[in-house]
């Protein structure tokens, strides 16, 4: 719950940062927040620690969810974006149906600090795959980091009803979503 509730925090953050500096930087900067939050989980002393390196966890997570999507849209138009980002949704639902088994083989190597190791060393994955990646939002695209701006924008998107209706949907839909990772821990554990 906690990862996630950085997971949004950061999506507001993320994809403001990288229209000013590029995605590539943007991208960068939270996988090493993810990394390092991975890294700090892993050592934690005590449970309050470890939510709220969760929470920064999900923060930097946020970074790559956020700039991805952004890349597609510098990439990609109409159908072709649809698919591209109907395949990265796909991902992102299926990765916790298959995250549980991934854990379990971790854990017959090693200690459960190890998941969090074995995600740290996933960022540096993602770091090291993407350097072959191009930047896709050039310098002269860029749009300077203002606050005006920003408020300006967030109020365009608030007023907007189409908006506002898919945000509800999205969220209500992801709501479900977040309820099964609650809760199938403890239905897995105790049924």
């Amino acid at each position: 719950t906690f990862f996630f509730f950085g997971l949004a925090a950061g999506q507001l953050v993320w994809g403001t940062i990288s229209d000013a500096l590029g995605r590539k930087k943007v991208l960068y900067m939270g996988l090493a927040v993810y990394i390092v939050a991975a890294i700090a989980a892993s050592v934690a002393p005590t449970l309050g620690v470890l939510l709220l390196v969760r929470f920064v966890w999900g923060f930097g997570a946020a970074g790559a969810r956020t700039i991805v999507q952004a890349i597609v849209r510098d990439t990609y138009v109409g159908t072709a974006m649809a698919h591209a980002m109907s395949f990265i949704m796909a991902v992102f639902v299926l990765v916790p149906i298959f995250a549980p088994t991934l854990g379990s083989v971790v854990l017959l190597i090693g200690p459960w600090e190890w998941i969090f190791r074995f995600m740290a060393l996933i960022g540096v994955g993602l770091i090291v795959w993407t350097t072959r990646m191009p930047e896709t939002h050039p310098v002269e695209g860029r749009i300077p980091f203002r606050v005006g701006r920003i408020l300006k924008a967030s109020r365009f998107v608030i007023s907007n009803p189409m908006t506002v209706g898919y945000t509800m949907a999205q969220a209500f839909i992801f709501g479900f979503f977040i309820s099964y990772l609650a809760s199938s821990q403890l239905i897995i554990e105790d049924i």
